[in-house]
């Protein structure tokens, strides 16, 4: 059977320009699924993205008292603590547990009271969750976004090494902080009761794309207070600061 029309033509063309044809038609059909495989990307992206606030703290006691106050650092921003209501977790071991925001000499902090701490060990869990309507300053937070506070920050008193060398090329525009922030404690206990305070608080922005990616800052700190004076006593608790941690898209652009 004689061939005609366009395959007669197709057929009758040189082998380069067959190859051609045969190289442009695959090359229409890559740009497809590559402009497939964007669109769904972005399309996961601005489906899944979400920004949040996060604050932890823990009270842990190694021994009977009673009469408990405690005054906790919390997410700060313009003079208001910016925290949600707090969900707590605790035992058998502590009992008539209550808690609210204060107004302190320091600012806002958080303040726990217990009338009695049964014999033992054990923790007193709080934490709390805001999701944001906007995408978190993460790079730059101080004076932005809430930060822990009361808290002072200064540079590290440390020698960079082959780990920090690793940190700035995978997270350029992750910056570190000593961090240092008072806390409060007085109890009607014996001397040698200890308290281990460690709280936390950090700003998230996170997505899934094939995967999940997120950047944040945070502020974490923590320590032990022994032998509390019953007339109260505020010690130093110590950690870091960092910000500008994790991957920042840069397509598509972040959801204002």
């Amino acid at each position: 059977m004689a061939r005609t029309g366009r395959l007669s033509s197709l057929w009758n063309r040189s082998t380069a320009a067959k190859i051609a044809i045969v190289a442009a038609a695959l090359l229409v059909v890559f740009l497809a699924v590559i402009a497939g495989f964007v669109g769904l990307g972005t399309a996961l992206f601005y489906d899944s993205y979400e920004s949040s606030y996060g604050y932890e703290a823990s009270v842990n006691v190694d021994g009977a008292t009673e009469d408990v106050v405690v005054l906790l650092p919390i997410g700060v921003h313009d003079g208001e603590a910016v925290v949600d209501e707090l969900y707590v977790t605790d035992s058998d071991r502590f009992v008539g547990v209550s808690h609210e925001v204060v107004a302190t000499d320091h600012g806002p902090m958080l303040r726990i009271e217990i009338d009695e701490v049964r014999e033992g060990r054990d923790t007193l869990w709080f934490d709390s969750r805001i999701v944001s309507d906007r995408t978190i300053d993460t790079r730059t937070p101080r004076g932005t976004e809430p930060v822990l506070s009361p808290v002072e920050l200064s540079e590290p008193e440390r020698e960079a090494d082959d780990h920090d060398d690793w940190a700035a090329d995978r997270w350029s525009d992750r910056r570190t902080f000593d961090a240092t922030s008072p806390v409060y404690v007085e109890h009607g206990g014996d001397d040698d009761v200890t308290f281990g305070v460690i709280v936390r608080y950090e700003g998230t922005n996170e997505w899934w794309t094939f995967g999940w990616s997120w950047n944040t800052y945070e502020t974490s700190v923590a320590g032990d207070v022994a032998g509390t004076d019953p007339e109260g006593e505020w010690v130093e608790l110590r950690g870091w600061h960092t910000e500008g941690s994790g991957t920042y898209p840069r397509f598509p652009p972040t959801p204002s």
